[in-house]
């Protein structure tokens, strides 16, 4: 009875906590952070988490031992994760291919553990996947429990992290990242729109094309945007929003800092869904694959942000 009592004043304890409210800006090619605000505090990052998935998956294809049109089975395991799902059923295979976009745009939990399962065979040992992958690219206050972003207590990052993982992903495979800017993809006959529906063009000329949207309760409303702009390219962080609305008020607010605009809640305006948005060019002088990407024998290759 006492045990009990004391899981339930600990859950009811969790619960009652504020998502912490993080906010990061930051440079895309020089890495420097521009502007935050509790960028080092520890938070839950719901579906961000997806972000260490993809960039693992697409490592992966990168290396050989997986491939785009390579059949994922849907486990009764993976389809017990509450939603958002994507519709199939247990037994059932999906392609790698239509898993990426299915995890870019749906964010489908279920989808997520089954590709951990692909590539590790459980999504426990993926997890310890994640974490090595997490050390070896600096992530200094991350963990990792499952491949979803579903709540675990042990399931933890920052804003820093955050932009750290998105950065290395993103420029390690530039290709790949085209995917994040997909509106919609449409599956079994049903069509799902990508749940960032900050995807576009806006009216001052800056273009968001991607890359990742998440919330639970305990989260907040958290996304990660990818910003152009003439040419400079800039990752906003939001996370802990009370809403939706909240969330991409307060990404208008970070890149009008960054970008030099005036009045961003009316300058910042959403005109066009469908136009055709930037992509990031390789740099093969920079060689972001080498530099970006610890390898598994080396020990000082890690992204650093700079400190603000």
């Amino acid at each position: 009875m006492l045990k009990n009592l004391c899981l339930f004043s600990l859950l009811l304890g969790v619960l009652s906590s504020s998502p912490i409210k993080t906010e990061v800006l930051v440079d895309f090619d020089t890495f420097k952070v521009l502007s935050s605000k509790n960028i080092d505090e520890r938070i839950y990052p719901a579906s961000l988490t997806k972000i260490m998935l993809l960039l693992i998956t697409f490592k992966k294809i990168e290396e050989g031992k997986l491939h785009l049109y390579d059949k994922i089975k849907i486990s009764n395991n993976a389809n017990r994760k509450p939603p958002s799902k994507l519709n199939i059923a247990s037994g059932k295979t999906i392609s790698v291919k239509d898993a990426i976009i299915a995890l870019i745009t749906k964010s489908a939990n279920n989808v997520a553990c089954a590709l951990a399962e692909k590539i590790a065979g459980n999504e426990k040992e993926f997890a310890k996947l994640m974490n090595t992958y997490a050390t070896r690219i600096g992530l200094t206050n991350s963990h990792f429990e499952n491949a979803s972003g579903l709540f675990h207590k042990n399931q933890y990052t920052t804003g820093r992290d955050l932009a750290k993982l998105s950065l290395c992903m993103m420029k390690s495979f530039p290709e790949k990242y085209s995917w994040f800017k997909t509106k919609s993809f449409k599956y079994n006959g049903t069509t799902h729109i990508n749940h960032n529906n900050m995807i576009g063009s806006y009216s001052c000329g800056i273009f968001i094309d991607g890359i990742k949207t998440g919330y639970t309760y305990l989260s907040g409303f958290n996304i990660v945007v990818s910003a152009v702009k003439n040419g400079k390219r800039l990752l906003a962080i939001v996370t802990g929003a009370n809403s939706a609305l909240e969330r991409s008020k307060t990404v208008k607010k970070l890149l009008a800092q960054g970008f030099n605009i005036k009045n961003p809640n009316s300058s910042i305006r959403f005109v066009n869904h469908n136009k055709t948005l930037p992509t990031i060019t390789h740099n093969r002088k920079q060689n972001y694959k080498r530099n970006l990407f610890l390898k598994r024998k080396s020990k000082n290759r890690k992204i650093f942000l700079v400190r603000k």
